[in-house]
């Protein structure tokens, strides 16, 4: 469904398309309810590790998940060299201080700077990192101080060695809302 209403085959569809033999291994930072895991799920890619601070959201994720290898705490407390490997790492990091219904305070902002967090992690597990990251934030992270914000997380994933695609996919499409 997702292929279909993108416009072009990214750098990443192409590589996974291409790459992919055996049943990917993910890590879900962020991971709320799991809703990203649900997804991959979907694409035979197994979650071996997932990470949130909140505890009801922990509460929600272990019983949608019979086999759940979630770890409740702040990310600042995880180190890449203790996370299993893993050929994906997802995140969907805060997005309040990048929404354009909030402050704005951008990826220098309490919650949205767990962004830079994620970044040590990768850069932690070292020859260990997954091949392929996915990073889930609204539109306002593409504007967030005159789009400064989001070119210095791609400077900071291009210095670990990756390469980045950027599209924009309205929500609408599978939950009734916009984002």
């Amino acid at each position: 469904m997702i292929d279909s209403m993108l416009k072009h085959e990214s750098t990443c569809q192409m590589y996974f398309k291409n790459t992919v033999k055996n049943k990917w291994r993910s890590a879900e930072f962020f991971a709320g309810i799991g809703l990203v895991r649900a997804a991959l799920q979907e694409e035979n890619i197994e979650t071996v590790w997932a990470n949130d601070i909140e505890v009801t959201k922990a509460a929600i994720y272990n019983a949608n998940f019979e086999s759940s290898d979630f770890i409740l705490g702040d990310i600042r407390d995880v180190k890449g060299s203790s996370l299993p490997v893993i050929d994906l790492a997802t995140a969907s990091f805060p997005c309040t201080d990048l929404s354009l219904a909030g402050a704005r305070a951008g990826l220098g902002g309490r919650e949205s700077s767990m962004f830079w967090e994620f970044a040590r992690v990768l850069r932690e597990m070292a020859e260990h990192s997954p091949q392929v990251i996915m990073l889930e934030n609204v539109p306002g992270f593409a504007t967030s101080h005159q789009g400064k914000d989001l070119a210095d997380a791609i400077k900071a994933l291009n210095r670990l060695g990756y390469t980045c695609d950027l599209f924009l996919m309205d929500a609408r499409f599978f939950v009734p809302q916009s984002r």
